[in-house]
């Protein structure tokens, strides 16, 4: 090291040899020292962050990423806080991931994707009518986002919205037809419903592409 002296370059380089041969934790320590040298380098922390997330230390990553947006100030691209937010999700801080497809989807109301993570999102914390809500809105706003209708298809049957539920696992089930799991779920809705026939018959392809009932 004795070489590099202050060369912050130097270390960042020698940090991406050692990524590239897989040796994480000694280019951790190389990037650091980029840090250290150069702390105004946002590339340098970028790289360590998705280092760390090579190591699953998603916590450390959720911080870089978080301090990359922190130093830009009012400059942080969409693509900043969705590193924050995913690497957040990763390391199971949903409340903290909430708050950045917040800010990402008030800067830019347009954005198909960012309602779509969101929705997963509320999905994972148990927000049924928040993921229907964002759903729809990606849907809305993409309609190419067909992986929609079987998500909230699911969710529709989970709030005993079952018209909708069929309605949508129908369309869901156009594009994977062979899929045990929505023809269950299209099962439970009819059974509600009243279609008790039709219902038999989806329980019965669901056992036949493999649903354990």
């Amino acid at each position: 090291d004795k070489e590099f002296k202050k060369d912050a370059s130097a270390y960042y380089y020698r940090g991406l040899s050692k990524v590239a041969l897989k040796n994480y934790e000694n280019a951790i320590e190389d990037f650091d020292k980029a840090i250290h040298y150069d702390s105004k380098n946002l590339n340098y922390r970028t790289m360590r962050a998705r280092t760390y997330e090579a190591m699953g230390k998603n916590g450390n990553a959720a911080s870089d990423f978080k301090k990359i947006v922190s130093l830009k100030r009012g400059g942080a691209e969409t693509k900043d806080h969705l590193r924050v937010a995913e690497a957040a999700v990763r390391n199971g801080n949903y409340n903290e991931a909430l708050v950045y497809y917040n800010i990402m989807i008030k800067e830019n109301e347009w954005d198909s994707d960012a309602y779509l993570d969101r929705a997963r999102l509320h999905q994972k914390m148990g927000h049924n009518y928040e993921a229907i809500n964002d759903y729809t809105a990606a849907l809305r706003l993409d309609p190419s986002k067909k992986v929609v209708y079987k998500e909230r298809g699911i969710l529709f049957v989970d709030t005993k919205a079952f018209r909708r539920a069929i309605l949508d696992l129908n369309e869901a089930l156009t594009l994977e037809p062979n899929n045990g799991k929505l023809y269950y779920y299209r099962a439970i809705a009819k059974q509600y419903h009243g279609d008790h026939e039709e219902a038999e018959v989806d329980f019965s392809m669901a056992k036949r592409y493999g649903e354990n009932l």
